[in-house]
């Protein structure tokens, strides 16, 4: 993660590369948070006519909607520094291929990311480097990769000698540095820590879409609640929703605000 000012300059430079297929409006979050100094999360929830993406604080509080479309959204992605969201868009309401788009969340401009190709895989999912530099892609061709905005994106396929680590930017990785990772339990019911030798361990028998939350806590939903728990031990807590519940959250990823000086 970057400092509070850095972050900004770093996300208004986005901004001028996302202009060239998204004008900048307005921050989804004015009024409500800072981007990449507070505390956020953002996730998916249904809204008429499909799905969107939504924000709330850590508390639960201050829930806003950041997308507003008639088609399908899904798996959001923060950038580690917390200023521009990955995720997928159908492009009609029947839709089956979804494209992958990024957002500043400091202007509100959008971008398209795009494979080169008359005929591109499907895209599946994305992911961010550890230290945002790098947006890794999964398809149904294989993984590819780019370096992020502000930087000239150039996307191509990842090489034998980098796919540990692109593969590893899609799990939900437990410590720093991580000893395991959070993922669905042997027959897709509740979660479960899987550890570097290979060990499956339980987590939450009816929990689900698992993210990390910090470097030293592990998040979960539980029904449409979102449960805290730290991983060093220490009282679980559970985010309560202000001032109303969303529909049907999901997929969420977490931004843990900018670091103390």
């Amino acid at each position: 993660m970057i400092g509070r000012l850095p972050a900004l300059a770093a996300a208004a430079a986005l901004g001028v590369t996302l202009a060239a297929c998204g004008s900048p409006t307005l921050s989804p979050f004015r009024h409500h948070m800072e981007v990449g100094v507070d505390r956020y999360l953002i996730f998916v929830a249904d809204a008429p006519g499909g799905s969107d993406l939504f924000a709330a604080r850590d508390n639960g509080s201050d829930l806003i909607e950041v997308t507003f479309t008639p088609v399908l959204e899904r798996s959001p992605v923060l950038s580690p520094d917390g200023a521009v969201v990955a995720f997928l868009r159908a492009t009609t309401p029947a839709d089956t291929a979804p494209h992958l788009w990024l957002e500043n969340l400091v202007n509100g401009a959008e971008r398209e990311f795009r494979i080169p190709g008359k005929r591109p895989p499907r895209i599946e999912a994305a992911a961010w480097s550890r230290d945002g530099r790098t947006l890794y892609v999964r398809t149904s061709a294989g993984l590819w990769q780019s370096a992020a905005p502000p930087a000239r994106m150039s996307p191509a396929p990842v090489g034998p000698a980098e796919r540990a680590v692109a593969d590893s930017a899609f799990e939900v990785l437990l410590g720093d540095p991580p000893v395991a990772y959070a993922t669905a339990c042997p027959g897709g019911v509740g979660l479960c820590a899987v550890g570097d030798s290979g060990r499956v361990s339980p987590l939450a028998p009816e929990g689900r879409d698992p993210f990390r939350w910090g470097s030293d806590s592990v998040a979960y939903f539980l029904g449409d609640a979102i449960v805290i728990r730290p991983l060093g031990g220490g009282r679980t807590r559970t985010l309560i929703w202000r001032p109303a519940v969303p529909v049907h959250p999901r997929q969420p990823t977490f931004f843990g605000g900018a670091p103390a000086r």
